[in-house]
């Protein structure tokens, strides 16, 4: 059973949903970072959902798996978004175990906001359902904007995974990448792509780092936005050896200029290897 270190998100899981605000250090007037957690137990499924204050909407955030379960429970959707009830913006997690797992763990959502920039829009893209594996669903902005922060669902199955979801190469889109957590699998499922998008901002950089995970069952990556920047957008791309054989568990920033993506091997019995990318979208 592996433990981590929560970095950067809400300490302990408790109940209930908590959330707590706090002062994001940023130039960018207003912005602020809000954590949001699941309950603390032992049930197959849980959700986070962290809403951004009155005013102020999405602009980047992060998830992370708490305490125990990083060999067990895989991300199923890690977004920004706007409620179809309310309108309101915010940062959702939902996470799953992949096998049988008797131990209480939880997840934490963090939304980074801010009043909205100029040329703010959230765009998603949905892929069909079907059998065909990984699947790739791809959002754009509208013309003249840059895309702040990527987000990625799965749906359909506990046996579909996400793989990652980062800002495109022309830094105008993102993409999300699904696949099957084992070979084989042939129900129907389908993934949806998001992107947050704006007119360019002062400092704007999209910055990469990417590891390989040497046959080790579980591996780590981090990025940091240049000198005089902080983080907005999360991104991580797990890109496997072996279809399948490895989810996310950590998608998060930490504050004011790092994001830390961490991943683990699927099927103890594979001995496969992959690169694990880690991606910030910073800004002054």
């Amino acid at each position: 059973m592996k433990i981590i270190a929560t970095v950067a998100l809400a300490a302990a899981a408790l109940a209930g949903q908590l959330v707590t605000t706090a002062a994001a250090s940023a130039a960018v007037p207003g912005r602020t970072a809000v954590f949001a957690n699941s309950a603390g137990d032992s049930t197959a499924s849980k959700t986070a959902r962290a809403f951004c204050p009155s005013g102020t909407v999405v602009v980047g955030g992060g998830a992370a798996l708490q305490a125990l379960g990083s060999d067990s429970v895989k991300f199923r959707t890690v977004t920004p978004f706007r409620s179809v009830v309310d309108g309101r913006y915010g940062y959702t997690v939902i996470a799953e175990e992949l096998r049988p797992f008797a131990s209480n763990w939880s997840v934490a959502a963090r939304a980074i906001c801010a009043p909205a920039p100029a040329g703010y829009e959230i765009r998603s893209v949905t892929v069909a359902g079907s059998s065909v594996t990984p699947k790739t669903a791809a959002a754009t902005c509208s013309p003249g904007r840059k895309a702040l922060a990527p987000g990625g669902t799965v749906r359909g199955s506990n046996q579909v995974t996400l793989r990652g979801a980062v800002v495109n190469n022309a830094r105008d889109g993102a993409f999300a990448i699904g696949d099957e957590v084992v070979a084989g699998f042939s129900g129907t499922w389908d993934m949806i792509a998001t992107v947050v998008c704006a007119n360019q901002p002062t400092g704007y950089a999209v910055v990469e780092n990417q590891v390989a995970s040497n046959g080790q069952p579980d591996s780590a990556v981090q990025v940091t936005c240049p000198p005089g920047t902080t983080v907005h957008g999360t991104g991580g791309l797990i890109i496997p050896s072996t279809a399948g054989d490895t989810h996310l568990y950590s998608f998060t920033s930490v504050e004011p200029n790092l994001v830390l993506i961490r991943a683990h091997r699927s099927t103890p019995t594979q001995n496969g290897t992959w690169q694990l990318r880690a991606q910030a979208t910073c800004a002054a």
